[in-house]
């Protein structure tokens, strides 16, 4: 008799490990799900930031004249991801001089000739931050403000008001 009060527990056992192994699976695909979701939101801010950026300079705008109006003769770049360099490559260092970059890999995704920095090393003094991982904005402003005096600035904000 006690084998089969054994052996009718076995199958409940089986359900619930079954009905918990579910469950976790089902809790790991919606959470993947829902990074992907917020992925898919960050690349589709940036596609609304470029082309915004590309409407602004149809219209012969451009975000040195900006800067340079506003006094940042000298800025830093934080983030050298695409966004980053292309903004690198639009900046006339005639105007406005790039002197770091600063980026969480302490790299840039492409060949620059700029020095890159971690957003925790020692920073020389700047006119201004410009930040481009838009996305993050908020948390590196936060973060950067503790960390040097001058204004941190959103490329999205820049090219909104340019």
């Amino acid at each position: 008799m006690t084998k089969n009060k054994k052996s009718d527990k076995l199958p409940i056992f089986g359900l619930l490990i079954s009905a918990l192994f579910n469950y976790i699976c089902l809790k790991i695909c919606n959470m993947a799900r829902t990074k992907s979701k917020s992925e898919a939101r960050k690349y589709e801010d940036y596609y609304k930031l470029l082309a915004k950026w590309m409407v602004k300079k149809q219209q012969g705008k451009n975000i040195t004249n900006y800067l340079y109006s506003r006094g940042f003769k000298e800025i830093a770049i934080y983030g050298m991801k695409e966004v980053g360099q292309i903004l690198l490559g639009e900046l006339d260092a005639e105007k406005v001089e790039v002197k770091y970059a600063i980026d969480q890999s302490g790299e840039s995704s492409g060949g620059i000739s700029i020095e890159v920095y971690y957003p925790n090393d020692l920073l020389d003094k700047v006119d201004a931050i410009v930040v481009t991982p838009i996305y993050y904005f908020d948390d590196i402003k936060r973060h950067m403000e503790t960390k040097i005096g001058c204004p941190i600035i959103s490329i999205e904000e820049i090219i909104d008001k340019c």
